[in-house]
């Protein structure tokens, strides 16, 4: 069939174009946010502001960049410094 929520069943789950991981880690943000801007005296509207602006930097990340570029970054970190160097029990002793 040709109707629109067939045709939407595989995609993930979102609320709000955000990922359930991404909502936690944007509450999160907020209550640590929220948290430290009663320490050093602002207004919580300034953590409402600091929520928004990384909710917008996760949508833009994962919007331009593609949905596994977390796991990509940690990945390309994990790799050695030469691509095709040894591992460091195969080396040799000299």
């Amino acid at each position: 069939m040709r109707v629109p929520v067939y045709r939407n069943l595989d995609s993930p789950f979102q609320i709000g174009g955000f990922k359930p991981l991404e909502l936690v880690f944007l509450c999160c943000f907020f209550v640590i946010a929220s948290e430290g801007s009663g320490m050093f005296g602002f207004s919580r509207i300034w953590a409402i502001l600091f929520t928004f602006s990384a909710a917008a930097g996760v949508y833009w990340t994962r919007r331009s960049l593609g949905d596994e570029f977390p796991r990509r970054v940690i990945r390309f970190l994990s790799l050695p410094n030469q691509l095709y160097a040894r591992p460091f029990w195969m080396r040799r002793k000299c």
